[in-house]
């Protein structure tokens, strides 16, 4: 009884040790895609800055519909297979993921003409070709930090995303301050998109490398069975979610896309605390379900919940006192109208204190 006691205890605070070191990882990518945001609203003209971030709407639109859940998906499997099924399905996801970018960018190339007519933007053409090769290069290493939790290396995980997110806020400084030109951003994204796939899929390859590779054909249909309609679910939920930034930029020019964006995005909280959070316990939700553990699966979700209200509330509630401060301070004067879409954007913080749908795919 006490071994078993004692063991709870040590994967609770190896759960928990996790947790924080992905929170924190999470909180500095978060906080460095803000940043690069106040580097561009400040070095480029307002409508370069609303034509970044419409370019930007359409990849992240799009990347929800071609990843196919299969980052997720990882959550699910890899903590629970043998160390000879390890390698096969890594490889697996990433090869998946690589046939997917190719649609992905073809996609974004092809429609660049009718999104420019839609969006009132003939320049938002361009920059879409210029930035089709993006998906092509990025989306094969998506489940990086995902792979690294699943492997028991939450710290790689973790460095992984301090250094790439870091190296990205780098390149988008230079070009965007540097020479204020928007082309230059774009081409400063693709460049670190290649660093980040390299440094990815070494990172990914050195714990695996010795493992036999064993492709199963059941294995691969196994994964797309689970991460398909999760893919699809997400996609509905990301485009609900978007709905509001396409009209904007349907029926207004970029420079008020600009004032919208600048102020219409949830504050970083649920990818700080609740998406961390949840992927690192997902796998001993997983164990605790596949079990029949239901009383210790409840727990440790409801633990988790609990001890992220506190902090999340909190934040919520300064930045909602202060938000215009706080958006001009960030964005500049010119920004001023941004603060009422950030004061409504405020109100989803509340229910970010668990990824629901993360801890339903848990349950296979």
């Amino acid at each position: 009884m006490n071994s078993k006691i004692g063991q709870a205890e040590l994967d609770s605070t190896r759960i928990a040790a996790s947790a924080m070191l992905m929170m924190l990882s999470k909180a500095i990518s978060h906080g460095c895609f803000l940043l690069i945001a106040v580097v561009l609203a400040r070095s480029l003209e307002r409508t370069d800055f609303g034509t970044f971030n419409q370019v930007w709407l359409v990849n992240k639109s799009l990347l929800y519909l071609f990843a196919l859940g299969l980052p997720v998906s990882v959550y699910y499997f890899l903590p629970r297979l043998p160390d000879a099924k390890i390698k096969s399905f890594i490889l697996q996801t990433m090869v998946s993921l690589t046939i997917l970018a190719l649609p992905f960018s073809i996609s974004m190339y092809v429609l660049a003409d009718w999104l420019a007519i839609y969006f009132h933007n003939p320049a938002l053409a361009y920059y879409l070709r210029l930035f089709a090769i993006y998906p092509l290069i990025t989306l094969p290493t998506v489940s990086t930090d995902a792979i690294l939790i699943g492997l028991g290396r939450t710290k790689h995980a973790a460095l992984f995303e301090i250094a790439t997110k870091t190296a990205m806020v780098a390149a988008v400084a230079a070009a965007g301050i540097l020479e204020h030109r928007l082309d230059l951003v774009f081409k400063a994204l693709v460049v670190y998109g290649i660093a980040q796939s390299l440094l990815g899929v070494w990172m990914v390859w050195r714990p695996v490398r010795r493992i036999k590779f064993r492709f199963s054909l059941a294995d691969w249909k196994s994964q797309l069975a689970f991460s398909a309609p999760y893919g699809f679910a997400t996609l509905a939920g990301a485009l609900n979610y978007q709905v509001d930034k396409v009209l904007i930029a349907v029926f207004y020019p970029p420079a008020v896309f600009a004032l919208y964006a600048a102020g219409a995005f949830e504050i970083p909280l649920a990818g700080v605390t609740s998406v961390p959070v949840v992927s690192v316990i997902m796998g001993e939700l997983t164990k605790k379900f596949t079990s029949g553990d239901i009383e210790g699966f409840l727990q440790l979700w409801h633990q988790s919940m609990l001890k992220l209200a506190l902090p999340v509330f909190a934040v919520a509630t300064f930045l909602m006192v202060f938000a215009e401060p706080v958006v001009v301070g960030l964005f500049s004067s010119e920004y001023a109208d941004s603060v009422w879409p950030f004061r409504i954007f405020l109100l989803f913080v509340p229910i970010r204190i668990t990824v629901l749908e993360q801890v339903l795919a848990s349950l296979g």
